[in-house]
Order: C-alpha cells, then structure tokens, then sequence
C-alpha cells in the first residue's frame, strides 16, 4: 500500500512538473525590445482617424482583450528609415505587415519598425471593416 500510495505522488509531480515546463510566462511571450510582427491596415493618424496635427502612419490590427472578445489596437508607427521609406498613407488605407520593436508611450502603442511590406506576409487575418 506505501509503494501504491509513493507511486501515485510521485507520478503525479512529474506530470505536473512535465507540463508546467511547457508553459511560458506571460512575461517571456513577448520580452521587452523583441522584435514583433504586426499584419493589419495602415491609415493615416490625421486623415482617417482625426488624431493629433501631423500627418502619420498607424497600423490597426484586431487583438482580442483579457476577456477574449475582438478589440481594435493601434500601433503608431515612429520615425524610422523603414518608415520614411514606407511614407504615408493619407486618405486611404494599406494592408501591411509591420517588423518592429514595440513600446507602450502614455496610452498609445508605438512601433519602431525596421521592415513594412505591403500586403500580409504572415497569411493572418488583418482587420476587417
């Protein structure tokens, strides 16, 4: 009976320890200063959003919340060479996907890319009107 009885513990620690080894913590999903890959529309901050003076490029892509419904999410694009290259997207939109190092600057979300490409490379679903 105490070898059934130590058996039983035992197996079940290492199955617990097997499966909590699988998992990442929340904080090591995305690290800070990882580089992320974001697929959404690009659309001009002033011109199609009616935010702030400047013209500048936003990519609004679809998260879900803690809750796991669909929300919004806007990531501001910074002054990079990527995003000089990319230029702007006034009075229209672009399906884009956007290489970059993400940061969170007061309540907005602000994107340092290194590479834009046009069109969804990642084969995701971007957002949807």
């Amino acid at each position: 009976m105490k070898k059934l009885i130590i058996t039983t513990v035992l197996s079940t620690m290492l199955a617990l320890t097997a499966s909590a080894a699988d998992k990442k913590p929340a904080d090591q999903k995305t690290k800070a200063g990882a580089e992320r890959t974001i697929v959404g529309k690009a659309v001009c901050a002033k011109c199609t959003l009616g935010e702030g003076d400047k013209c500048q490029v936003v990519v609004q892509t679809n998260r879900k919340d803690k809750e796991g419904k669909p929300t919004k999410v806007s990531f501001y694009l910074a002054e990079s060479d990527a995003a000089k290259a990319f230029g702007e997207v006034c009075q229209g939109e672009k399906l884009v996907t956007v290489v970059g190092k993400v940061k969170k600057e007061g309540e907005k979300m602000v994107v340092t890319a290194t590479k834009i490409e046009e069109g969804n490379t990642r084969k995701k679903r971007a957002v949807q009107n």
